[in-house]
């Protein structure tokens, strides 16, 4: 809780109310000078008390009406742990990582497609986690790209620590210049997915923004992969709260006929793309 410029205000005015009584005390009744003084400065010191005292109280309330985003998530991670089983301890989640909260939708959404390939931009603890549901569903591979040589390297020690390396493929794709739409973007090198087969759910987390000033980093995802997608296929985009991914997601809306974007409100954001069956 900090001050805000109400609070300054509020000080400055019960300061000076203080002096200006200490000053008409002294001329029209000195002997009563200190008294007053005193009596002005505890009434203030009271004052700003029970305005704390009041603010607190209205935080307690909120907290306890309306849950954090810290319980939000545990919630989220007791429902993903009955959805999943897992053999190893996982990296940590939340940060520059993955919610729990989007990590649910993921597993979710591998349980109810049932994809026979996934493509994550993007390695990490989603890795471990769609590889984890792939395997429970007993079927379905994932193909995971990543930009960053050791990272990536990373990634394929714990997929082996899990077990899951008969459902998980990480692949390095360093960032190269290519063209989608009309412009040049900084993006994943394609070359590695030219054997990709038709995908049905896309997870768009990667390219990591940190250190890249281009703006719309991973607005590429789409205009390259949008051949490769399935009929039904889904399109999962984390870390919509920034402005980049939304733009980028409404941007794909109005490029790419045929998707319905369901905007969740989850710590990130995250947003979920699907493709409307056509009806012939």
């Amino acid at each position: 809780m900090s001050l805000t410029r109400m609070d300054v205000i509020m000080m400055l005015a019960l300061a000076g109310a203080v002096g200006a009584a200490s000053l008409i005390v002294q001329s029209l009744a000195p002997a009563w000078t200190v008294p007053v003084v005193a009596g002005a400065s505890v009434a203030a010191v009271l004052l700003v008390l029970f305005d704390l005292y009041r603010r607190l109280l209205g935080m307690l309330h909120e907290s306890h009406h309306a849950p954090g985003q810290n319980y939000r998530q545990i919630e989220a991670l007791f429902s993903l742990f009955s959805l999943v089983r897992v053999e190893h301890p996982l990296p940590a989640m939340r940060g520059p990582a993955v919610s729990p909260d989007f990590a649910c939708d993921l597993v979710s959404l591998i349980r109810e497609i049932r994809p026979a390939c996934v493509l994550e931009a993007g390695s990490g603890v989603s890795t471990l986690l769609a590889g984890y549901a792939l395997k429970a569903s007993g079927r379905g591979r994932l193909i995971s790209i990543e930009e960053d040589a050791g990272f990536a390297e990373i990634t394929r020690r714990r997929v082996a620590d899990h077990g899951l390396q008969s459902c998980v493929t990480v692949v390095h794709a360093p960032l190269k210049t290519v063209r989608a739409g009309a412009h040049e973007h900084l993006w994943y090198d394609t070359e590695v997915l030219k054997d990709l087969p038709e995908v049905d759910l896309f997870i768009v987390d990667g390219p990591r923004q940190e250190n890249l000033p281009a703006r719309h980093l991973r607005y590429p995802a789409l205009p390259l992969l949008f051949p490769r997608l399935s009929r039904g296929a889904a399109v999962l985009v984390d870390d919509c709260h920034r402005a980049d991914e939304r733009e980028i997601v409404e941007r794909w809306l109005r490029e790419f006929t045929g998707f319905e974007a369901e905007r969740t409100w989850g710590e990130k954001r995250h947003t979920i793309l699907r493709r409307r069956h056509q009806v012939s």
